[in-house]
């Protein structure tokens, strides 16, 4: 179930989605600077990626796999 703070819309903000459960993986991507801060990360692929200075506070990175990843 998603959880919302308010209504879908065209210019919708993703962060306000609670409750979503989805599979992403990364390759070769720079993930510099990105906050996944408190997201549900479990068994996501990150490969030859660069992740300098990201923000993964309470993140569940159970099973995630950083091949490759600096």
């Amino acid at each position: 179930m998603i959880e919302r703070e308010e209504p879908i819309g065209d210019q919708d903000d993703w962060t306000k989605v609670r409750g979503v459960s989805f599979a992403v993986s990364f390759a070769e991507c720079n993930l510099s600077h990105c906050t996944f801060a408190n997201r549900n990360m479990r068994e996501t692929v990150f490969r030859g990626c660069r992740a300098h200075e990201g923000i993964f506070a309470g993140v569940d990175l159970t099973k995630a796999v950083f091949t490759g990843t600096d």
